[in-house]
């Protein structure tokens, strides 16, 4: 019986032999092999999330992901929050998807949030979100009911403007007349909130943007 079984591995030889060397080549290139590329936790729609909704856990799922969008935040970070966009399921959320703190949170201390529509739509093409701006009203905003410019506030804080700005010119160079797309969104003094809404009776206002700390 042991001669047979020699006889038998000897006709085998060449088999057992690459077997060997197959297996040592694998063991070789497993540990040669590359890592895989490194992946980061991603947090992504469980289902089609609609705009508005509120996030919950079953509303969010992790994977891991090789290339992470920008503004990647973390699944116990979302929770709670307001979707400001629609996102299918499957698909990364980012912080710009959120609904962000509103206009109010966003004004100075001893300030309130006004609408105001303004008489000079060339104002909008120059001022940005945070600038500076002193309101007048013009005598000829006032149909001659008054005599001079008034001052009504100074220093209000621009909060939003609208999304295009209105600077379209007329045939003879002149501005087009001022629209529902002239309001602007402020932070005045609260003392003078009285006096601007008074004032927005008459016409839309005049503003000139300054330099300098909100008062």
């Amino acid at each position: 019986m042991r001669v047979r079984t020699r006889a038998t591995l000897w006709r085998m030889r060449w088999l057992i032999a690459a077997a060997c060397v197959g297996t040592a080549i694998a063991v070789v290139l497993l540990q040669v092999r590359p890592p895989g590329p490194a992946t980061t936790p991603v947090v992504v729609a469980a289902h089609d999330l609609s705009a508005g909704v509120v996030l919950g856990a079953d509303d969010l799922h992790v994977r891991h992901d090789p290339d992470p969008p920008s503004h990647q935040p973390a699944a116990e970070d979302l929770i709670g929050l307001r979707m400001s966009v629609g996102l299918p399921a499957g698909m990364p959320l980012a912080t710009t998807m959120l609904v962000g703190p509103g206009l109010a949170d966003g004004a100075p201390p001893g300030t309130v949030v006004a609408p105001v529509r303004l008489a000079d739509p060339a104002v909008l093409s120059l001022a940005r979100p945070g600038d500076l701006v002193d309101l007048y009203l013009a005598p000829a905003d006032t149909g001659g009911q008054r005599e001079e410019a008034d001052l009504i506030t100074q220093g209000a804080v621009i909060l939003s403007l609208p999304e295009a700005a209105v600077d379209d010119a007329g045939p003879f160079g002149t501005l087009a007349p001022p629209s529902s797309g002239d309001v602007v969104i402020l932070a005045v003094r609260a003392g003078d909130a009285i006096a601007l809404t008074g004032a927005s009776g008459f016409a839309p206002f005049r503003a000139v943007l300054r330099d300098g700390t909100p008062e």
